[in-house]
C-alpha cells in the first residue's frame, strides 16, 4: 500500500476563515429555472437513418472529435456511467465528490481533472439540509458551475411535481434543462428512487431508460447513475442488461475496518472497477476511501490510498468467492493474474489451493 494522501484542498476551503468564524458561504439552492442564464430553446432532432448512413470515404473525411477526458482515463465525454455499491456504504459521498471536484476543476483524490465542468446533480432521495451539510464541509467553492436538483427541494409549500425519470415527459423536461444550461456531467442519485416507475429486474424496461440515456449523450452530457448492489454485493441490483449500455462501472465496498470513531463520522469504503471500455492502468486502483467529518459543521477530511491486488484478491475470498473465474469478474482482471495472487497468497499461508482444474478452489486458511 502507498502512503495516504489527503485532499488538502477541502481543508483548506472547509476550514473556518478566523477563530469564531463560520465555514465558507453555502452554495445556494436556487429555483431550478434560476439555475443558469437561458442559452438555447431546445435540443436538435435526432437524425433520420438516412442522414445517419455514411460511406467510409465520408467516415475518412468526417470531423469526428476525440473524447476528452473528464475524470482520470476512465471517466470520458459522453459515457455513460454507474457507481453502485450496498446501502450506506459512501456512494453518494463518492458522487457528491465526484460533482464537487468536476464543477471546480480540482483533482478527485488520485483521478486527474484537467478542467471545470457544467455539473447538474440529481438526488431523489437525500433531505436538501444533509445535501447543503456534505457540500459544505467538502468546501465547494460557491462560484463553482454546480447545480442540484432535488426531489425534495421547496419553494414555500411547493415542489417539483414528479422526478420519475421513466416519465415520458419528465425525461423531456431534464432533456431540455441540461441543453439550455449547457450541462456536461449529469449525476443521477439513485436508480430506486429516480427510475421507480420500471421494474428492476425487467430488462425491457431497462431500455426506456437507456434511450433516455443516450438522447442524453447525444447532447453532449455525460450520465452517472447511482445505484444498489444486489443482495451478494458483487453486481448491481436487477437486470444484467443495464451493464451491456454502461462504458464504466465502479463499485464501492465495504473494507475491512468499517467502523465510525468514536466520535464524530467516518466512512470507509474500497472503489474497483467493474467494467470499464478504457485501458485505465493504476486509475483503476482499488482505492481505498476515508471521509471523516470530526464534528457537524467542520470540513470533511478525505484521504485515499492504493490497495495492493494481493489484499484484494484475499478479500474476495473472505467474502466467499471460491473459484479462479468469479474472482477475476470480481477483480477486473484476466485468470492468470488471478491464479499467480494465489500462488503468492499460498505460499504466504494466506489460503489453501484444493482441486485441480475446473475444480480448483481457493480457501481461507
Amino acid at each position: 500500500m502507498i502512503a495516504t494522501q489527503i485532499d488538502t484542498n477541502m481543508l483548506q476551503k472547509g476550514g473556518a476563515a478566523e477563530e469564531g468564524g463560520h465555514l465558507m458561504t453555502l452554495p445556494e439552492i436556487v429555483p431550478i429555472d434560476q439555475i443558469a442564464p437561458p442559452v438555447l430553446a431546445e435540443p436538435p432532432p435526432p437524425l433520420s437513418l438516412a442522414e445517419g448512413m455514411i460511406t467510409l470515404a465520408e467516415l475518412y473525411e468526417a470531423d469526428i472529435p476525440e473524447p476528452e477526458s473528464l475524470v482520470g482515463s476512465w471517466w470520458l465525454e459522453e459515457n455513460i456511467g454507474f457507481l453502485y455499491g450496498e446501502r450506506g456504504r459512501g456512494k453518494s459521498w463518492m458522487g457528491l465528490n465526484l460533482a464537487c471536484c468536476l464543477a471546480e476543476g480540482r483533482d478527485c483524490g488520485p483521478w486527474r481533472i484537467s478542467k471545470p465542468r457544467r455539473v447538474l446533480y440529481v438526488d431523489g432521495e437525500m433531505n436538501v439540509s444533509a445535501i447543503r451539510k456534505r457540500i459544505r464541509a467538502m468546501g465547494q467553492s460557491p462560484d463553482a458551475p454546480l447545480h442540484l436538483l432535488s426531489r425534495k427541494y421547496r419553494v414555500g409549500r411547493r415542489r417539483i411535481a414528479s422526478l420519475d425519470l421513466t416519465d415520458p415527459s419528465v425525461q423531456k423536461e431534464l432533456l431540455e434543462l441540461c441543453w439550455k444550461h449547457k450541462i456536461e456531467v449529469l449525476i443521477l442519485d439513485n436508480h430506486s428512487c429516480l427510475f421507480f416507475g420500471i421494474r428492476e429486474n425487467d430488462a425491457d424496461d431497462w431500455g426506456q431508460v437507456l434511450n433516455f440515456l443516450q438522447e442524453m449523450q447525444a447532447l453532449g452530457v455525460s450520465p452517472c447513475i447511482v445505484h444498489h448492489a444486489g443482495r451478494a454485493g458483487g453486481h448491481m441490483r436487477g437486470t444484467s442488461r443495464r451493464e451491456d449500455g454502461a462504458d464504466w462501472m465502479m463499485q464501492v465496498a465495504a473494507t475491512d475496518d468499517n467502523e465510525p470513531p468514536e466520535a464524530g463520522y467516518k466512512t470507509k469504503f474500497v472503489s474497483e472497477f467493474t467494467k470499464s471500455r478504457t485501458g485505465i492502468g493504476e486509475d483503476a486502483g482499488p482505492w481505498e476511501w476515508t471521509y471523516e467529518t470530526p464534528a457537524e459543521g467542520e470540513a470533511t477530511t478525505i484521504r485515499w490510498s492504493l490497495l495492493s491486488r494481493l489484499k484484494v484478491f484475499v478479500k474476495h475470498i473472505e467474502e466467499g468467492l471460491e473459484q479462479c473465474s468469479e474472482i477475476a469478474e470480481a477483480m477486473g482482471v484476466r485468470n492468470d493474474i488471478v491464479s499467480k495472487l494465489a500462488k503468492k497468497a499460498a505460499e504466504q499461508n494466506l489460503i489453501k489451493i484444493e482441486g485441480s482444474g475446473n475444480r480448483k478452489r481457493y480457501l481461507l486458511r
